[in-house]
């Protein structure tokens, strides 16, 4: 495969970009190493076109590595070449996994110069957490700084009408353009992706093994088993394994969770990401995601330490979802149809807004003046009530117990929403705030990031999947 390479030459103040064919390594982009040199002075100009050569690059899907370097001397020659992957080709006729991630080697970049001034972005070990929605599409990248998590980009871009269909992707040409939009909006260092399945797209088991067993023997044993829990064949589905814990009623064996979906619903999301200019490197459920982020946001101990009942309810544009974490169970899932459309519909049919304009005007809590009484405040009533009510028949059935709540989604941070419900079910009742305590990069503006937080939890436990060790 032949890509191209955009070179950035600046002399006298002049911008040239030069297009030279670099070879590719298999499916993988090669790394487009830069190097400019020219009289620039002043470290914002550094700073402002690296960031611009780095868009541009990253619009093209190339993995970039950018040096940028000061100089006195004016129309010298600009030097360019490109460094291999640092993980070589990859077999893409395999699915990516549910579990963890294999970990790669490190790259690291060529020593600096005494006397060079230089700003690099080099590619990070952060994993680009990437929710596709039935309505938009949200994206988080997280770093880890002296301890601390850091947001490096963040962002939500809608999708067209139609685009993602009862959670499946209808359009993926539509799907591939808002995520590459989103990409070159944010501008995130990483190019690894990581997304979710539905749970509703997937079966769940967990099956016990003899736990001497090798990994090998394990898959081996996992596969056979896999054969009596689904109803088409093992050539048409994407699946993996994740050793939970020991089995409480036989020591010497272990509880094994067992994912399998069709693997076309794996193949799309892959398709989308890789329109969008990123490259897909863990697919896993939806509810994983959303344990990992919600025990980082919320309350996870409960008495003598034990991990506390987290119920978090996701609300979503159509519907809502109810996700109930107890210990060392396995999660349990629940649809319930309603959700915040409601809410943008009586916004667009009482103030003439378009869905777009509704979806803005909440998100940055600008509402017409009479919007609390006339709109927000009955929506907020009937939101709890239904809420309240698939809650508590939820937990009877299941015998699991409410314990603490988080709000997620869209219209979880709407004022009051979760005191109403606190005081419905009498449990402590929070807005998920997946990224409180952590750092920002300086380009990150943080009041944006706080309004979009609540719908970001599921991104944030994508991302968070870079630091599982």
């Amino acid at each position: 495969m032949v890509v191209e390479a955009l070179v950035l030459r600046v002399e006298q103040g002049v911008h040239e970009v030069l297009r030279h064919p670099v070879e590719g390594h298999g499916d993988e982009p090669p790394y487009a190493k830069l190097r400019h040199e020219g009289p620039v002075a002043g470290e914002d100009p550094h700073r402002r076109l690296g960031a611009e050569i780095e868009v541009a690059l990253r619009s093209r899907n190339l993995r970039v590595q950018i040096e940028i370097t000061a100089s006195q001397c004016e129309n010298r020659p600009t030097d360019t070449g490109h460094a291999e992957p640092d993980n070589g080709p990859q077999d893409r006729s395999a699915a990516p996994r549910h579990g963890r991630p294999t970990p790669r080697p490190q790259r690291t970049g060529p020593s600096q110069g005494d006397t060079a001034v230089r700003h690099r972005w080099n590619k990070s070990d952060s994993l680009v957490g990437l929710d596709i929605g039935s309505t938009s599409v949200k994206l988080l990248e997280l770093s880890k700084h002296d301890g601390r998590h850091r947001v490096e980009a963040f962002g939500v871009e809608p999708l067209p009408p139609n685009a993602v269909v009862d959670r499946n992707i209808s359009d993926l040409d539509s799907v591939g353009e808002a995520i590459r939009q989103l990409v070159a909006r944010t501008a995130p260092r990483a190019r690894r992706a990581a997304t979710a399945l539905p749970d509703s797209a997937a079966i769940t088991r967990i099956v016990e093994m003899d736990a001497s067993l090798s990994d090998e023997a394990m898959q081996s044993r996992i596969t056979a088993e896999a054969g009596r829990h689904i109803p088409f064949p093992l050539e048409e589905v994407a699946m993996d394994f994740e050793v939970q814990n020991l089995s409480e009623r036989n020591p010497e064996q272990v509880e094994v969770l067992l994912a399998v979906c069709r693997r076309d619903e794996v193949e799309r999301r892959e398709g989308a990401m890789r329109l969008g200019g990123l490259r897909p490197h863990v697919v896993e459920m939806e509810a994983q995601a959303i344990q990992r982020a919600a025990v980082h946001a919320g309350p996870t101990t409960g008495g003598a330490g034990r991990p506390a009942s987290l119920s978090v309810l996701d609300i979503g544009a159509g519907v809502t979802r109810l996700h109930a974490f107890d210990g060392a169970r396995q999660p349990q899932v629940q649809e319930q149809h309603f959700g915040g459309n409601r809410l943008t519909a009586e916004l667009r049919r009482r103030y003439a807004m378009s869905d777009a304009e509704a979806f803005a005007a909440l998100r940055r809590r600008e509402l017409p003046p009479d919007a609390e009484e006339a709109v927000l405040q009955g929506f907020r009533v009937a939101l709890v009530a239904e809420a309240a009510r698939a809650m508590r028949l939820f937990h009877a059935s299941t015998d699991r117990p409410v314990g603490n709540v988080l709000l997620a989604g869209g219209a979880a941070a709407l004022p009051g929403l979760a005191d109403l419900l606190g005081d419905a079910l009498a449990a402590p009742t929070g807005v998920a705030d997946p990224c409180a305590g952590m750092t920002l990069a300086p380009r990150v503006d943080g009041q944006a990031l706080a309004a979009c937080a609540p719908a970001l939890l599921t991104a944030c436990g994508l991302a968070l999947r870079a630091f599982d060790r």
